[in-house]
């Protein structure tokens, strides 16, 4: 996008009410798809400048000249909606860090989720009929070539289900980085990306959730897929083996089976960022977020649900 917020947010002041005079109040408004993350801040900050951000229902950005790494500043859900990989076909999971790598792009989300504070994160193509792309699958002739990258996103969106709600994650061993979601179903997702080049081994705990069941999928080099990884559960605490370069996904439940994953990543529920001021919010009002001072209960039956570090919402 080559114009402005601005200019973005003199047509948003046009459409916004015709949509609403025209009965289409539930239809949202996406602003503004920047070329870069960083060129996506300076645009929400002329569309809060200009008085609209109230009036759009996310904020996106592509990623291709610059890529989330901090949050947005804005009230509002941010989306990444378009990047992918520059080179040439490659289906490996790691191969020495390409940035055509699955492992490349597990870790471009899980930078965008945690330091970005993104809601969603997008690749451009799925699939291209060609022997060279850059798709997350090729089809070549007869043949259906999978990508690590595929099982990359497959990591992350199997298991941090619509409506998840991030929580806090610490204590991680060196060179794992972790996070966590408390998903609608009321399953915990842990994400455990091994940077390490060897395997290194992981314990889970929780505070706020009793586990008695869970179960673990890993994706390495070794074996590009998301398969079934071998785990203990034990007092509460789920104990499993991530290969170097790999990602597990550990999902824990309060009442089922065995299996699981971690080496001290203790998962709590996040705090609000300022303290209760006796006032209730209404559904979809916020309750949280960096220099918020209104209400940080939600009137009942709803609860607060953390957007990003800006941003919660009541629902």
């Amino acid at each position: 996008m080559l114009s402005s917020g601005t200019q973005a947010a003199d047509f948003i002041k046009v459409l916004h009410p015709a949509l609403a005079t025209a009965g289409f109040d539930s239809v949202g408004i996406n602003c503004c798809d920047m070329v870069g993350w960083n060129d996506q801040v300076t645009a929400t900050a002329q569309l809060i400048s200009a008085g609209v951000e109230s009036m759009i229902s996310r904020i996106t950005s592509h990623g291709y000249s610059s890529d989330p790494t901090t949050p947005m500043k804005t009230s509002q859900p941010t989306w990444m909606t378009e990047k992918e990989t520059t080179d040439a076909w490659n289906g490996n999971w790691y191969t020495s860090g390409s940035v055509s790598d699955g492992y490349t792009w597990a870790n471009n989300i899980y930078t965008a989720i945690v330091s970005g504070g993104v809601s969603a994160y997008f690749y451009w193509e799925g699939i291209e009929v060609t022997t060279n792309n850059a798709g997350l699958i090729q089809i070549s002739g007869t043949t259906v070539n999978p990508s690590g990258r595929l099982w990359a996103y497959a990591q992350w969106s199997r298991f941090v289900r619509p409506g998840a709600v991030r929580i806090a994650t610490s204590g991680a061993p060196s060179g794992v980085k972790t996070s966590a979601f408390k998903n609608v179903d009321g399953t915990v997702s842990v994400q455990v990306i091994n940077t390490n080049s060897g395997f290194t081994a992981v314990q889970v705990t929780t505070t706020g959730f009793s586990a008695t069941g869970a179960q673990a999928y890993v994706t390495s080099q070794s074996n590009i897929a998301v398969t079934s990884l071998s785990a203990t559960l034990s007092g509460g605490t789920i104990s499993a083996t991530v290969p170097g370069n790999g990602m597990a996904t550990l999902i824990l439940t309060e009442g089922g089976s065995s299996g699981g994953s971690g080496s001290t990543t203790v998962v709590s529920p996040p705090t609000t960022t300022a303290p209760s001021n006796g006032a209730t919010q209404t559904q979809w009002g916020q309750c949280a977020g960096q220099g918020w001072t209104g209400p940080t209960s939600c009137a009942s039956p709803y609860t607060c649900h953390y957007s990003n570090d800006y941003y919660s919402q009541c629902y």
